[in-house]
């Protein structure tokens, strides 16, 4: 069955017909439909995400927006495209809509640590620092200190005390 996903057409088509060879008509026809019906999604699916890039790349945003909605419509389950979505929504200042783009992004993909990274600045520039902590903190968990995600999220964590201090500053 993975063979049938397989990005090679050959090698996609061999696995259906040694499948021919061993399934009824009925059980080969519903799985040839349905296999017709997942190329098709997936070349939709990267027709709208491609799109999306290029809109951005242009700096035409509204567009690249509707191209990468229509992308996570086909595909909930790519965190990148809600990665892509967040960037749009932060560019435009759209916070909020970042931070359901970035939360739907770390939902989908929890070990991505730039995820979790850009959730973190988003609620930092939101000033909900309790959030914002708890993102480059975890991102301090999930990486050596040494690095440069292990260094930006401690010194973020150093940032938000500050600000905090300044906050609560008589």
């Amino acid at each position: 069955m993975t063979a049938l996903r397989d990005s090679d057409l050959l090698i996609s088509r061999e696995a259906l017909n040694a499948l021919k060879a061993i399934l009824t008509a009925d059980d080969f026809k519903k799985l040839e439909q349905a296999h017709s019906t997942a190329r098709a999604r997936e070349e939709s699916f990267q027709r709208f995400f491609q799109e999306g890039m290029r809109q951005m790349r242009l700096g035409a945003l509204a567009e690249a927006e509707k191209a990468l909605k229509a992308a996570a419509k086909i595909n909930p389950k790519a965190g990148y495209v809600y990665s892509a979505l967040g960037n749009i929504y932060y560019k435009t200042g759209k916070l909020i809509d970042a931070t359901r783009a970035y939360v739907m992004a770390t939902t989908v993909e929890p070990r991505d640590v730039t995820l979790k990274l850009n959730l973190g600045m988003i609620f930092y520039r939101r000033r909900a620092f309790k959030e914002a902590a708890e993102c480059f903190t975890n991102v301090g968990k999930m990486v050596d200190p040494k690095t440069q995600q292990g260094q930006y999220s401690a010194k973020m964590l150093k940032k938000i005390k500050l600000d905090l201090a300044q906050i609560l500053k008589p």
